[in-house]
């Protein structure tokens, strides 16, 4: 089963929001995340997918944030069509797009995930008291930090950068 992971071209942007909707539910519109993509841009350069020859499997993206005064990505949503889970494309998601994001100069990263998945990928607890948007299990919290110890130093609210 071989896929190609590549930067998402428009015309498969209704796919991959068709998969986000079928697999993350009409419940995804009121957590965390969802608040901290509302009026905010992805970066068009993170825009990932995963397709086969079923067409596309999934897909990742990245959001603008701040957390307190340090600049930051939303990663998120990761998808991967059920289909498709446990044969590497979640994690070659993640990896193509953090070290394209890396090469753009990003340093941190934030998701609302399970550590037991993420920690695989390098991402850690986030500290504790940062103030989100919305309700947030602080235990699925996640940061990923490109240069160590940036994660120790962060506080305050957790917002979209406009």
């Amino acid at each position: 089963m071989a896929f190609e992971i590549k930067q998402t071209p428009s015309e498969l942007e209704k796919d991959k929001l068709s998969l986000a909707s079928r697999i993350l539910g009409p419940g995804r519109l009121v957590r965390m995340a969802e608040r901290l993509r509302e009026n905010n841009q992805q970066i068009p350069e993170l825009n990932f997918c995963a397709v086969s020859d079923e067409g596309m499997i999934g897909g990742i993206a990245f959001w603008p944030i701040q957390i307190g005064s340090t600049p930051a990505l939303l990663l998120g949503p990761l998808i991967v069509n059920p289909e498709w889970q446990g044969k590497g494309v979640g994690r070659g998601l993640m990896a193509t797009s953090l070290a394209a994001a890396e090469k753009l100069g990003h340093e941190l990263f934030l998701l609302l995930g399970d550590l037991s998945y993420y920690g695989q990928s390098g991402f850690i607890n986030a500290p504790a008291g940062l103030k989100c948007p919305g309700p947030v299990d602080e235990s699925r919290l996640l940061i990923y930090e490109i240069k160590p110890g940036i994660a120790a130093q962060l506080s305050g609210k957790v917002a979209a950068a406009h």
